[in-house]
């Protein structure tokens, strides 16, 4: 890459940081140039330029290799926390299906049925889910309910293309 798109990329970066006060007067000089001139990185007394101080180029490489060493050092001076916290379980509401409760403009997050529970997106969702779950633990009773239930059919051949029939 040019020396423009690496100054675009590493402009900002943690591997192209220095501490001085002649940012002005380095300009777009050289490297060579800003490491030599009157209080030039040669001269600089910080820790953080010793890389700079020392480098015969400064390059992509350069900038690369200071990143992760500048990295692996900031990781040793601020240590991630350790903590034991684990933020509190959210409580859904629950609702049991039963004749009493109108479900309907009612979002539906889950559902619980015997051993079977599932997350689900919606209403849509959900129903294959829990007609896959009846059907395993009662398959005989819920062919029965299919014959005689206009929604629902047991003959996919007969209702090819029919809105809003389950078939079983």
């Amino acid at each position: 890459p040019g020396a423009h798109d690496v100054h675009d990329v590493w402009e900002n970066r943690i591997g192209n940081l220095t501490v001085t006060g002649y940012n002005s007067a380095y300009s777009n000089s050289s490297f060579a140039r800003k490491k030599e001139m009157d209080g030039g990185f040669a001269m600089s007394p910080y820790r953080l330029n010793a890389d700079v101080k020392t480098a015969v180029h400064w390059n992509e490489d350069a900038m690369r290799t200071r990143s992760h060493r500048l990295a692996d050092l900031a990781l040793g001076y601020w240590t991630f926390a350790e903590t034991d916290f684990r933020p509190p379980e959210v409580v859904r509401p629950t609702e049991p299906m039963g004749t009493d409760t109108s479900f309907r403009n009612r979002p539906v997050t889950a559902y619980e049925y015997g051993d079977a529970s599932e997350t689900v997106t919606d209403w849509a969702n959900l129903m294959p889910k829990l007609l896959s779950v009846l059907l395993q633990q009662h398959r005989a009773q819920l062919l029965d309910f299919a014959e005689t239930e206009s929604l629902l059919s047991t003959h996919p051949d007969e209702h090819a293309g029919s809105r809003g029939l389950r078939v079983l």
